[in-house]
């Protein structure tokens, strides 16, 4: 959990609160006594609900409040009535709404607000109007939205909001304009955003807002500017972000506010020629492959770089001669291997490398020795792994690495040390990790790296430091990364072994730092000389699954253009810059 304080116009620092032991679904504050500083209250998927207080040296201090018999989803503050302090709301998937009174310091009563039929997603309060004591709305899995009202010692009573034909994931209140009662906000999984006006004793009326082309995962208000007219905002997993505006002579207009692309499940960076900037190359899930060009003001460009006819697993980026532009390489589910090169009328054209019997998972550059030109190696579902070297123009011709049992991931190259050869290192189904060493005409040869308990994801290089060799870092599904040290004469060994909460999706390199891109949609900075049991990672919370993830480097400059992490999830592109690398 983190805090996030806005230190210049659009430059945010931030915080950690405080690191619980499984997701951390939802915060929200707690007001405080006049003078004092208010609390973060955060619900999770280990049941708690917490009270975290920033103490004078600075650090943050948890209390536990309760603890519910499910994962809590939600969690909100009920306002202060007169002279009482303000309690929390918390909503469930053991079907109950809680409110949580504090007895005195550290010590927290529970009150059953009610139980619905099934999980409880989302939980808010109505502020009333005049004397009357505010209300708690609660959207659950039953179909329901409920408004829970105090009734002093005879508890709750619930009141049926509305009924719906599909489950309810998210309900929020929209404020009056103009004197008018505020009303209720809800979020379906049959697409729709609906908005609840009550119309006195004869309950509740609802009204359609919109409709998305998938379930609403989330609902908010923007508050109108200068007075003006809150908005909705729903998000859904159509991929859009839309904005919702009242019209004055009724009905609703939307706004698409961001549409994401779809899947990104190889990312890198295509060197700047000249004066240009680097841009990003990314593989998608609509077989499409793109470039991305930054525009400072308006965040990035995209522009299709052609398409395939199926999904595109990887990219890469194929060196060029000095002043030449950079070619792209995509590996794809339609079993291909193609290069493309960029025309003087900026179109980009394709080039078929070669074909490989089934999908191609991963492709990567092996670096020119002496006067060769640089060569492409692609990993496939057959448990292949092939080299092509071009023959002439449009051109190319194939050379077996080796083969594994199973399905290949990952391939990347090991740089030469010495006088040797570089290598290349692949990551299989299989769960092993193999090197392999060209032998001139004798093909290539291969060695045992390590095993793993389970399918090995991605593998990268941890470059050496002060002439020490480089090493091999792997990840996979056993929830583990691995780093191997070449010992002479002893062959690979486990160097270090980070035990990680979630399988791994992609590993990259930067100096002596790992990215760590992982399935529960975090991706982690780790330096493991520094911090080899992964004790003061930092971490990113990412808005989907990440399928890839890199840092963004400047490769003619060699090092960061600037502290930029660049991530392809399961929902789209998605950029973080960081303040500063730990250690």
């Amino acid at each position: 959990m983190r805090v996030w304080c806005e230190r210049t116009e659009g430059d945010w620092e931030w915080e950690l609160v405080g690191q619980h032991k499984h997701f951390v679904l939802s915060v929200c504050v707690l007001p405080a006594a006049d003078g004092e500083a208010p609390r973060i209250v955060s619900g999770t998927w280990d049941n708690k609900v917490l009270v975290w207080i920033k103490q004078l040296d600075g650090v943050w201090k948890s209390e536990l409040v309760g603890i519910h018999e499910e994962d809590v989803r939600s969690v909100c503050v009920l306002p202060a009535a007169g002279s009482e302090a303000p309690r929390i709301v918390s909503a469930s998937n053991d079907k109950t709404v809680r409110a949580w009174r504090e007895q005195t310091e550290g010590v927290w009563e529970s009150e059953l607000v009610g139980i619905h039929e099934e999980d409880v997603h989302s939980v808010c309060v109505l502020l009333a109007a005049g004397s009357e004591a505010p209300r708690i709305i609660s959207a659950s899995n039953d179909k329901t939205v409920r408004a829970w009202r105090e009734r002093g010692d005879d508890g709750w009573e619930s009141e049926l909001v509305g009924q719906h034909e599909n489950l309810v994931r998210s309900v929020c209140v929209l404020p009056g304009a103009g004197g008018e009662a505020p009303r209720i906000v809800s979020g379906h999984d049959d697409h729709t955003v609906r908005v609840w006006r009550e119309r006195g004793e004869d309950g509740w009326e609802s009204e359609l807002a919109g409709q998305h082309e998938h379930w609403i995962n989330g609902v908010c208000v923007l508050p109108g500017a200068g007075g003006g007219v809150p908005r909705i905002v729903s998000g859904s997993e159509d991929k859009t972000v839309r904005v919702w505006r009242e019209e004055a002579e009724g009905g609703w207009e939307t706004g698409l506010a961001r549409k994401h692309e779809d899947v990104v499940l190889s990312v890198c960076v295509l060197p700047a020629v000249g004066d240009g900037a680097p841009w990003i190359v990314s593989g998608h899930g609509d077989h499409s492959v793109r470039v991305w060009r930054e525009r400072s003001e308006s965040g990035w460009e995209s522009m299709l770089v052609g398409q395939h006819e199926d999904v595109v697993s990887s990219v890469c980026v194929l060196p060029a001669a000095d002043g030449e532009v950079p070619r792209i390489v995509s590996g794809t589910w339609d079993n291909k291997v193609l290069v493309w090169i960029k025309q003087l009328d900026r179109v980009w054209k394709s080039e078929l490398v070669g074909i490989h019997e089934e999908d191609v998972r991963s492709v990567c550059v092996l670096p020119a020795a002496g006067s060769e030109a640089p060569r492409i190696v692609s990993a496939s579902d057959e448990g292949m792994v092939l080299v092509w070297r071009a023959q002439s123009e449009g051109v190319w011709k194939s050379e077996v690495a080796g083969e594994h049992a199973s399905r290949v991931s990952s391939v990347c190259v090991l740089p030469a040390v010495g006088d040797g050869a570089p290598r290349i290192i692949s990551a299989s189904n299989d769960e092993t990790v193999r090197a392999w060493r060209e032998r001139g005409d004798d093909g290539w040869e291969s060695e045992l790296v390590g095993q793993h308990e389970s399918w090995v994801r991605s593998v990268c290089v941890l470059p050496g430091a002060g002439g020490e060799a480089p090493r091999i870092v792997s990840g996979s599904l056993d929830k583990t990364v691995r780093v191997w040290c070449e010992e002479q004469r002893k062959g690979w060994e486990e160097q270090i072994c980070l035990q990680l909460d979630s399988s791994v999706s992609s590993l990259a390199s930067y100096e002596h730092y790992i990215l760590i891109a992982q399935g529960n949609q975090t991706v982690r900075v780790w330096l493991p000389d520094e911090d080899p049991e992964g004790q003061h990672m930092l971490w990113i919370k990412v808005p989907a699954s990440p399928c890839d993830a890199i840092w963004n480097i400047d490769p003619q400059a060699g090092k960061l253009r600037k502290p930029e992490i660049i991530v392809g999830t399961s929902r789209g592109l998605a950029t973080f810059t960081i303040e500063e690398l730990p250690f």
